[in-house]
């Protein structure tokens, strides 16, 4: 999920509002938990891109 793993996501969107980028982002999850569960699985990535971005 977003915030685990080794994708620098917090230097990625810095360095987008660092550029000015004002467009509109998605997000795609092709992660999966262990128990499948697509649903949960996408609301873990976007609490962890919630929580990035809180701490910027």
């Amino acid at each position: 999920p977003i915030g685990g793993g080794f994708i620098d996501w917090r230097g990625q969107l810095k360095r987008l509002r660092a550029d000015g980028y004002d467009g509109t982002m998605s997000l795609e999850t092709h992660y999966r938990r262990s128990d499948g569960n697509a649903m949960e699985s996408t609301r873990e990535s976007l609490q962890g891109l919630f929580k990035i971005l809180k701490e910027m």
